[in-house]
């Protein structure tokens, strides 16, 4: 079996990217109502009736005025319909029939391998947070980089996942938040874009998954919003 076209996975790839943008308009306030939801529910609210009803209250951080109390009844009625699960294809293997795919069977999303046609999902990562965007090592696959936030701070990270151990290394660290990447055409290097913490500049590292340590610095940019989108056959 031949691996599809490049023409046709960017056409597959960019409808399920449609696909995912509308779910998330559509559930935005749902999924609102779900994040207040982890906010503790001790204040009480009297009904009509005058007996106490729970609602919740909101984290320290959120500034709130004119919301009137939210009772907890509504938050669980409403969780029937937001708690549902859908898999993202993230990348095809380089040079086997697999791809990788994230989904989510408890509470976080998680990456898992689908290594045939209509074959079953194999769960890769058992981690407390959840993971945004993974890719294969583009030459034969040996590993997976991807990207995980901490309980939902949107600080994204690059990890590594080695598949002889099942072990994760955390690639990069601190309050940039990884953007976007591209692997370079040879070796095994890959430069991303990151925001940093001040949220001013856009900063460019050049970086090898299995040489954290030796990252590089490749350029910084005034302004948000700069991504990696290619790399010229040059540049190695």
């Amino acid at each position: 079996m031949t691996r599809p076209s490049e023409s046709w996975i960017g056409s597959l790839t960019q409808a399920m990217v449609g696909f995912v943008e509308e779910s998330m308009r559509v559930t935005w306030l749902a999924c609102a109502l779900l994040f207040v939801a982890g906010a503790s529910a001790s204040a009480q609210m009297p009904p009509a009736g005058g007996v106490p009803t729970a609602v919740i209250n909101p984290p320290p951080a959120m500034r709130v005025e004119g919301v009137p109390p939210i009772p907890t009844e509504i938050v669980e009625r409403i969780g029937r319909y937001v708690s549902s699960r859908a898999a993202r294809l993230q990348n095809w293997h380089p040079t086997r029939r697999e791809i990788l795919i994230s989904t989510r069977f408890a509470e976080t999303t998680q990456i898992h391998l689908v290594e045939m046609s209509g074959g079953t999902r194999r769960q890769l990562t058992f981690l407390p947070n959840r993971i945004d965007s993974a890719w294969f090592e583009p030459h034969a696959g040996k590993y997976v980089v991807f990207t995980m936030d901490e309980a939902g701070d949107e600080i994204f990270h690059l990890h590594r996942l080695d598949f002889d151990t099942g072990e994760v290394t955390q690639l990069t660290g601190g309050e940039d938040s990884v953007n976007s990447l591209e692997w370079r055409k040879k070796g095994g290097q890959l430069i991303y874009s990151s925001t940093t913490g001040d949220a001013k500049h856009s900063d460019f590292y050049l970086l090898d998954p299995l040489h954290p340590d030796q990252a590089r610095r490749l350029a910084r940019v005034e302004g948000l919003g700069w991504d990696v989108l290619d790399v010229s056959n040059d540049a190695g």
